[in-house]
């Protein structure tokens, strides 16, 4: 026996099992929805579990390394005094590597009591590209941990647009 197709006849005059066939067709297209949105969520989730992971042990060196500074004593991670020469040394060479030209550069050598920490303080007036500037600055901060920013000031040159002039007081903390 032919059935005839349920598009010629209307929905209410069909018979019981194409409404039956239907209802299953329904529910197995929601089912395979639901399946991908779930096995999409699966993988999200995994992503970010690992992507946890990665940074819970990050977090945990960083504690480690943490209590072992903590742990040493703070004037033993200072370099000598005796290296201030070769941080200004390496600061001249570095701004000679990205075009900046120093000015003027003095030198102050607080002497403190005995047993505390000593300041090594550069007075310095340079001038050059912005982001020469920016770098070089960034870069001795990041070599020299115990180098610290005293006073920086920052003006563009009257006559040229793209170089400033920048007047800087950095202080190095070292110890005898």
């Amino acid at each position: 026996m032919s059935l005839p197709l349920p598009i010629s006849i209307p929905l209410s005059r069909w018979p019981l099992r194409l409404h039956a066939a239907a209802a299953c067709l329904a529910v197995v297209a929601v089912a395979g929805l639901a399946a991908l949105g779930v096995y999409a969520n699966a993988g999200r989730a995994g992503q970010q579990q690992t992507e946890l992971r990665a940074l819970e042990t990050r977090l945990q060196i960083l504690v480690q390394d943490e209590k072992k500074r903590s742990a040493g004593n703070f004037l033993q991670t200072l370099p000598l005094a005796s290296s201030a020469d070769e941080v200004v040394r390496d600061m001249g060479r570095h701004a000679q590597e990205l075009k900046i030209q120093v000015a003027s550069l003095s030198i102050t050598v607080a002497d403190p009591a005995p047993g505390l920490i000593r300041r090594v303080q550069f007075n310095l007036t340079a001038s050059g590209d912005y982001a020469a500037m920016k770098n070089w600055l960034a870069e001795m901060l990041g070599r020299y941990p115990s180098l610290a920013v005293q006073t920086l000031s920052l003006r563009g040159l009257p006559n040229d647009t793209l170089r400033q002039e920048i007047q800087l007081a950095l202080v190095l903390f070292v110890r005898d």
